[in-house]
C-alpha cells in the first residue's frame, strides 16, 4: 500500500487533514496508536487542540486512546458492527449530509440496478434512503453491543453530540 501510494502520488504517505476536523475517528490498530513522534499523530493532536473530538475504537488503551475524548474498547475485530449500527442511527435519525450524498454517491445508478424491471418506480433520493434504512435495519445499537461489547446507549450518545 505504501509503495503503491508513493508510485501514484510521489508522496510517502497520505496525511489526513486532522487540523480542521470536527471529529476524528480512529479504528483499532492504526498507525498513530503507539508513536507520539509520528507526524500523523501530531496532526491528530493539532486537531484536538483546534477543538476536534477524538473517538478511538480499539480493544487496547493505546497511547492515542488514552488521549481520546471517547474510547470505545471493542472486542478485537468487531469495529464493523459498531460502524454498521452508527450508519443505521445516522439514516434513521436523518443525521446524514443530504447534499453530500446526492452529489457524491451514485444513488441513482444503485436504485436503477436494484429495482425490479418494469415497475416504473421513480428514482428519487428519498427512495434511496428508505432502501438503505431497510438494508441496515438489523444493525441496531443492541446488535453492536452484543457483537462488540460497546454499550448501546453510549454509542448512540456519541452520534448525538
Amino acid at each position: 500500500m505504501r509503495l503503491r501510494h508513493f508510485l501514484w502520488t510521489g508522496a510517502d504517505r497520505r496525511s489526513p487533514v486532522h487540523a480542521n476536523s470536527q471529529t476524528i475517528l480512529l479504528l483499532s490498530s492504526h498507525l498513530e496508536s503507539g508513536h507520539y513522534f509520528n507526524p500523523h499523530a501530531q496532526r491528530i493532536i493539532e486537531g484536538k487542540m483546534n477543538g476536534a473530538r477524538l473517538v478511538v475504537m480499539d480493544p487496547r488503551l493505546s497511547n492515542t486512546a488514552s488521549l481520546a475524548d471517547h474510547w470505545l474498547p471493542t472486542y478485537p475485530g468487531t469495529e464493523a458492527a459498531v460502524l454498521l449500527a452508527m450508519a443505521k442511527v445516522i439514516l434513521d435519525e436523518g443525521l446524514y449530509d443530504r447534499a453530500y450524498l446526492e452529489n457524491w454517491v451514485n444513488w441513482q445508478q444503485w436504485l436503477e440496478a436494484t429495482q425490479e424491471p418494469g415497475t416504473g418506480t421513480p428514482v428519487v433520493f428519498e427512495q434511496f434512503i428508505e432502501k438503505m434504512r431497510a438494508a441496515y435495519a438489523d444493525y441496531t445499537p443492541e446488535f453492536a453491543e452484543k457483537e462488540s461489547g460497546v454499550i448501546a446507549p453510549y454509542a448512540s450518545e456519541l452520534l448525538a453530540e
